[in-house]
């Protein structure tokens, strides 16, 4: 399980380190993403197998599941760490996530998240719904 948030600078290049606390859990390989909200998504090779088999049962009969579908695996591609813990982020996906140096990663369960700092800052901080309002309305869902 992923949990926690780790502030980590990304070099010119697109290299950022692993954060310890994800290392284990994540492995050596595994796979990136476009995420929501305009972040990116990192899952362990494990937990992309466990999505993609849920993600199969989807029926092909409507557009917006095709759609998704194949934004969905189109955008992932399989990355690995390198000796130094640090992976090197595709520039597509920096550009889509608008990350620039100062990165956050964020644990959420199952999978990591990689926010540009601005962009999560402004993010916790919208008022657009509250995190004590978010989880009586999920529980209503239910």
């Amino acid at each position: 399980m992923f949990m926690g948030s780790f502030l980590y600078k990304m070099d010119n290049k697109g290299r950022v380190m692993i954060p310890p606390q994800f290392k284990q859990d994540l492995g050596k390989k595994f796979i990136i993403t476009r995420g929501f909200e305009n972040c990116l998504f990192l899952y362990s090779l494990s937990e992309w197998e466990r999505i993609s088999n849920e993600l199969s049962k989807i029926p092909l009969s409507s557009k917006e599941s095709r759609y998704f579908l194949r934004i969905w695996f189109s955008s992932a591609v399989e990355i690995e760490t390198d000796g130094y813990s640090r992976i090197l982020i595709p520039s597509d996906f920096r550009k889509f996530a608008n990350l620039n140096r100062e990165i956050y990663f964020i644990g959420v369960y199952n999978r990591i998240e990689l926010w540009d700092s601005k962009n999560w800052e402004n993010y916790r901080n919208s008022k657009e719904i509250s995190y004590e309002d978010s989880i009586s309305k999920i529980l209503e869902g239910k």
